[in-house]
């Protein structure tokens, strides 16, 4: 009889999840943790934008209610003095006082508007979008909307400037006429020189509001 061969003892070769798994487990691993990190960051940036939004919403609230506010205050004090049995104009000074406390208030929040969405686009936008700008855009297009410079935008940046001007200084020049002293005196009336020079802030800071 010839010899028996020997039976080979069958190979194990196992699963494909096992050959995978066994093959470069630092591999998978390390594209895990690259996946894993990248989906915390950008869910960081976006709750980062959400917050942001919201402040920004909040303060233009406030920026359009301080318009509306200044219009009730002047009136109001126009109310006073002619609800007065021996009416003093000079009560009216305390119109450009008002109006550039409320001005500062206006001025403040749209500044930080700005701020914030020139924070988005240059920040959270850019980390946000892998692809470049034309991905940024896509995701993000209302910011770059806005961002956007043009005839148009400067034409009506400059027509909110001066309804602006004539609603938070319109009533002071107004109440500095009324009150105006006598040309001899006009450079010893200390109050009234002050009420001048707040009535001329808004006019000087108020370029800011341009947003060029």
């Amino acid at each position: 009889m010839p010899d028996e061969v020997p039976a080979q003892e069958p190979v194990n070769k196992g699963t494909d999840s096992e050959i995978l798994g066994s093959a470069a487990p630092s591999d998978v691993t390390a594209t895990g943790e690259l996946h894993e990190n990248a989906s915390f960051s950008k869910a960081a940036l976006l709750a980062e934008y959400t917050a942001l939004k919201n402040e920004q919403t909040q303060r233009i609230v406030v920026r359009d209610t301080v318009l509306y506010v200044s219009i009730t205050a002047n009136t109001a004090i126009a109310a006073i003095y002619q609800q007065q049995q021996n009416q003093d104009p000079r009560i009216l000074l305390a119109i450009p006082f008002v109006s550039t406390l409320l001005f500062w208030i206006y001025a403040t929040n749209d500044s930080m508007i700005t701020q914030i969405r020139r924070y988005i686009v240059s920040n959270i936008v850019q980390r946000f979008s892998d692809g470049g700008e034309e991905n940024a855009i896509s995701l993000f297009g209302w910011e770059y909307l806005r961002r956007r410079r043009t005839f148009v935008r400067l034409i009506s940046k400059m027509i909110r400037l001066i309804a602006v001007w004539s609603t938070f200084s319109g009533a002071s020049i107004v109440a500095l006429a009324a009150t105006a002293p006598n040309s001899q005196d006009l450079l010893h009336d200390v109050p009234w020189l002050v009420a001048v020079a707040f009535t001329a802030l808004p006019y000087i800071f108020g370029l800011w509001l341009l947003d060029l």
